[in-house]
């Protein structure tokens, strides 16, 4: 069983660093989850680093060998404690190393009228609300020069619009009436004198 060792690395390189470990023979642990993006007005969904800016390896005592890696920065913990949660989160991910994570909840459901506040070039928009991403983020739909568009914007910046309810035009029932235009100035000839 190894000991772990929790390591920091640069910021936004941690699988580059997480290949470049295993390309030297560590054992590494590096927890991911599914993040739903907004990409080139898409929503694809990427892997992100659970932890952001950590790794778990086992060092096997070469601190000399793992200080010439480039980009780990520094060792932060090691020990019984680290190894229970280490195995703990092993127990949990799949075996790609993927972390389950709820589905983000929304107050909102597709198609409802929402609008935009804040300081953006979007506030005071109206919009229709399309779905939900990661980091407190929506997709709402704007209408843009008379074409809906995708848009990513903060939760937090939404306002529920109230639902308006279209109801049919009333149609007028035709009555006919007395023609009157072609001779109207005509003398009534069915009145009796």
């Amino acid at each position: 069983m190894p000991s772990w060792t929790l390591a920091t690395v640069q910021p936004a390189r941690e699988l580059t660093i997480a290949r470049r470990l295993t390309s030297h023979e560590f054992p590494i642990f590096l927890p991911k989850v599914v993040a739903r993006v907004c990409l080139r007005g898409r929503v694809v969904d990427r892997l992100r680093p659970a932890f952001p800016r950590y790794l778990w390896l086992d060092a096997l005592g070469r601190y000399h060998e793992l200080r010439t890696v480039f980009g780990v920065v520094d060792f932060l913990k090691t020990g019984p404690i680290v190894d229970l949660a280490v195995n703990g989160l092993m127990a949990v991910t799949d075996q790609n190393g993927v972390l389950p994570i709820p589905e983000a909840t929304s107050r909102f459901t597709r198609g409802d009228p929402v609008r935009i506040r804040g300081n953006g070039l979007l506030a005071g928009h109206a919009a229709v609300f399309d779905r939900m991403l990661d980091g407190g983020k929506a997709i709402v739909m704007v209408d843009w020069f008379g074409r809906p568009c995708p848009t990513p914007v903060l939760m937090d910046d939404l306002l529920a619009e109230p639902k308006l309810e279209v109801k049919p035009a009333k149609r007028r029932r035709h009555r006919r009436g007395h023609r009157k235009g072609r001779n109207a100035n005509a003398p009534d000839l069915t009145r009796q004198t």
